[in-house]
């Protein structure tokens, strides 16, 4: 009696579905294409269409204060989704092998050590060793990162339905929980296929206990840049290269620490991916003054003529820098990166254009600026990563609103160092690191600019007399 109390308080707080699979397989099951993500099972006299959805990007990190909320919408709509069907979620969770990581990274090291001992004077191997030890730091002390697969199956007698409800699930998952979706590939559809699930032994649970397949896992790309620390979880912070080509945004007020950022985005770039070009488009000669400094090979462009024909010569030169690209053929591979100060100065029509054409020619676009309002609504959509450093002044309160909901209110107190982060819909903030830039910067005339800080070097240079931000 005991026991079976126990078991009614148990199951309806168990996970969705618990399957118990027979190991025989049906026979004469044949399966044809219907369209992309779509399959007709035929197995006997019976017939059911079965789709696919997989979830290839999640970090709903920006919820930590709404969870439960979350949970409870994610719950509710996976209880109204595939009404008269069957719904099966399958989520393998995998460790990253952080271990063989580190032991190449260690190999690296020795070798370029190694190196260095033989000719102390090579700076491209002094800037890499640097580089690496810092990467092998932040892999070694921080948090693994994990890796998942997660798909959801759909099984119906009706096809039109099918289709209904994949389109629903997509946009739940989107909507709710910022994830990216694709429809599985047939191939691999039929593979996964499993008709036996139709015949399984069920449980029957509420609905709120559908929320504890709630994928609350965030997916981390090691093999990008590494920029920082999330604030509230001491996790390094990379951005990828597939981050790159997908543009970024950079705003803050003069002094905030833009240059200092995007010399160290570049640095750790041209380090890693020797054969990624950079540009950059300098109006001010900022960036110039700390790149020189750092040896980077790096085309820089400046100008220093005419203030009054400033604009039309910089945009002479992104018109030239366009059309290089669309002579480009396409490819997914980031090759080239586009760094461009004070972004405001080029003509709204050419950087739309760029940020179109680059994605598709492996083109990457960094535009920094003072302002959130410098940026057309064209180029905040097609711009899926924006860093947002301290704004003396907040023109655009909507705009701002929009990327960081209430968070933007603290951006006028945001100390240096720290910046907001939003990328794919989530927002985190983030200590930005940009040690090696310091540790150059330190030992020229610029020391005097270095804000006096004991307790981190993750500080930002302070502009001082315009050299730098």
């Amino acid at each position: 009696m005991v026991e079976v109390m126990i078991f009614e308080i148990l199951v309806p707080t168990l996970v969705a579905l618990i399957v118990c699979k027979r190991s025989n397989r049906i026979k004469r099951k044949r399966m044809f294409n219907v369209e992309d993500g779509i399959i007709k099972v035929v197995y006997g006299k019976k017939v059911i269409f079965v789709g696919g959805i997989e979830v290839v990007d999640i970090d709903p990190s920006r919820l930590y204060d709404e969870y439960y909320e979350t949970i409870r919408q994610y719950s509710y709509a996976l209880q109204r989704a595939a009404p008269g069907m069957i719904l099966e979620i399958r989520l393998v969770k995998k460790p990253i092998a952080v271990n063989d990581i580190l032991a190449k990274l260690e190999r690296e090291i020795t070798s370029l050590r190694v190196l260095k001992m033989s000719d102390p004077t090579d700076v491209k191997v002094d800037r890499k060793l640097r580089v690496l030890e810092k990467l092998y730091k932040v892999l070694s002390e921080g948090v693994p990162p994990a890796s998942i697969n997660l798909k959801y199956l759909l099984y119906s007698n009706e096809l039109n339905k099918l289709r209904s409800e994949m389109q629903f699930i997509s946009v739940v998952l989107e909507n709710l929980l910022g994830a990216k979706v694709r429809k599985i590939n047939n191939r691999e559809l039929k593979r996964l296929i499993n008709v036996n699930i139709i015949k399984s032994k069920d449980i029957t649970c509420t609905a709120e206990s559908l929320g504890l397949v709630y994928p609350h896992v965030k997916k981390s790309d090691i093999n990008g840049i590494y920029i920082g620390k999330d604030i509230s979880t001491n996790e390094p912070v990379f951005l990828g290269y597939d981050d790159l080509t997908h543009h970024v945004g950079v705003v803050g007020s003069t002094g905030s620490g833009k240059t200092t950022f995007l010399a160290s985005l570049i640095y750790r770039l041209k380090t890693l991916s020797e054969d990624v070009d950079v540009t950059v488009v300098d109006p001010k000669g900022d960036l110039r003054y700390i790149l020189e400094k750092v040896d980077l090979e790096v085309n820089v462009i400046t100008y220093h003529g005419d203030p009054r024909l400033r604009n039309e010569k910089i945009n002479d030169i992104m018109l030239n820098i366009l059309n290089e690209i669309i002579e480009m053929n396409p490819t997914k591979r980031l090759r080239r990166l586009v760094v461009i100060d004070e972004a405001w100065i080029v003509s709204e029509e050419l950087m739309e254009e760029l940020v179109r054409e680059g994605r598709s020619k492996g083109v990457g676009v960094v535009l920094s600026t003072q302002e959130l309002g410098d940026l057309s609504d064209a180029i905040l959509t097609n711009t899926h990563t924006m860093i947002l450093f301290r704004s003396n002044s907040i023109k655009n309160e909507d705009l701002y609103f929009k990327l960081l909901g209430e968070q933007y209110r603290l951006l006028k107190a945001l100390p240096r160092g720290e910046v907001f982060l939003r990328h794919q819909g989530h927002v985190k903030r983030i200590l930005v690191d940009v040690e090696e830039i310091l540790q150059v910067l330190t030992s020229t005339t610029l020391k005097s600019s270095i804000p006096n800080s004991s307790s981190t070097s993750l500080a930002l240079l302070k502009e001082d007399g315009g050299n730098s931000e």
